[in-house]
């Protein structure tokens, strides 16, 4: 017997044959829904961004964390490093930004090499 349930748990049933839409989780800014698992959802893909910090280090950070994932002195580094970080979190967007703060250049990093391929 099939459930009326959805797959991914993204809505949150009142009751039996009516939706609601998913909750927007207040501590990622409302870019993030919070499943029935508890799990949070982004808003966004998979990305990461490549930040100047006030002291002249680079920082690889994801949207809504409050620590960084990488800590490089240069932004060569830094972009090679939030590359790797994507490809073996499955791929996603590298957004870069100048000294100025603004985006300068957007990557698309493609997943790293999968041990156990899907067959096809």
């Amino acid at each position: 017997m099939r459930s009326n349930r959805p797959a991914w748990g993204l809505v949150r049933w009142s009751r039996p044959g009516t939706l609601q839409p998913p909750r927007l989780d207040s501590k990622m800014g409302g870019q993030a829904v919070r499943l029935r698992n508890g799990d949070l959802m982004s808003g966004q893909a998979n990305s990461r961004d490549v930040v100047r910090r006030d002291d002249g280090t680079w920082t690889v950070t994801k949207p809504g964390a409050e620590r960084a994932s990488a800590v490089a002195g240069t932004q060569a580094e830094a972009i090679q490093r939030g590359s790797q970080i994507l490809a073996n979190d499955g791929g996603g967007e590298l957004r870069i930004h100048g000294t100025d703060g603004r985006v300068r250049d957007q990557r698309t990093v493609s997943p790293g090499n999968d041990p156990y391929p899907p067959k096809g």
